[in-house]
């Protein structure tokens, strides 16, 4: 039932109104302060959205993925995809495939840790 209320909520007063503010923005406060959140019905209310265009990668040539780009973690997944591209990692629960996924990951997300940042606070450029 609250699901289907929010869903009401959002399709009637928009994301704003009906996410950010009022009952759900109240709900969503109140669970967190259970919790121990510090997040406020206030913080909630000063939320400011921002589109941010997404990052994308070809997967063997047939697909193309998109992600968020960083600081998301989008762009180790798009990486780790990179990664296996050429390894064989069909069928997926085989001792090698599964090795195959775990190295692309822990290479992805190395490469993440070094070299990908917040470009709203790092200062860097996103782009090359």
């Amino acid at each position: 039932p609250d699901l289907g209320r929010t869903f009401r909520s959002l399709g009637e007063r928009g994301a704003k109104d009906g996410f950010y503010t009022g009952r759900v923005a109240e709900a969503i406060a109140a669970a967190l302060a259970k919790r121990g959140g510090l997040m406020s019905v206030g913080d909630l209310a000063a939320h400011k959205v921002e589109w941010v265009e997404p990052i994308s990668t070809s997967y063997r040539g047939k697909v193309r993925l998109w992600e968020c780009p960083p600081p998301t973690q989008g762009v180790t997944a798009l990486m780790a995809l990179n990664l296996l591209e050429q390894e064989q990692v069909y069928p997926r629960m085989t001792a090698s495939a599964l090795h195959a996924q775990s190295e692309a990951l822990r290479l992805a997300f190395a490469d993440s840790l070094q070299f990908c940042a917040d470009p709203t606070a790092s200062g860097c450029p996103d782009t090359a």
